[in-house]
């Protein structure tokens, strides 16, 4: 089973994949641009077969993630999940100082990052 996680923004959405419920990767980062065409993009490329979309308690990327839930559905067979990603962002930016990852570096890879903490969380709640 191949695993597709998004962490929507408002102008950059996170994406992450894991394979089989495993080792989780960050994968990319789409822009607001043309959005719900990318994620099918890549669930097509990636064949994945569940996507997780993290939802925050509250603003206006709570409404983006059930929009993009919304509007996925009509055209992925596979499963969708919403699932909290309250500081996912903050979380994965964290993990990347605590690893020395180069500011420029983290900047291009923390929205996909954010989307493998969301992952990884969903992973570990549904074990």
């Amino acid at each position: 089973m191949i695993y597709l996680s998004i962490d929507p923004g408002i102008e950059n959405t996170g994406v992450a994949i894991s394979f089989e419920g495993s080792l989780v990767e960050p994968l990319t980062t789409l822009t607001s641009r043309d959005l719900v065409k990318n994620i099918l993009r890549v669930i097509k490329e990636q064949n994945a077969q569940v996507l997780v979309i993290g939802e925050p308690e509250s603003g206006p990327a709570k409404d983006l993630a059930q929009i993009l839930a919304d509007e996925i559905k009509n055209h992925f067979e596979g499963q969708i999940h919403l699932h909290p990603e309250d500081l996912s962002s903050k979380k994965a930016v964290k993990k990347m100082i605590e690893a020395g990852t180069p500011m420029m570096r983290r900047r291009n890879l923390s929205h996909a990052a954010a989307a493998a903490i969301i992952l990884e969380d969903f992973l570990e709640s549904v074990v």
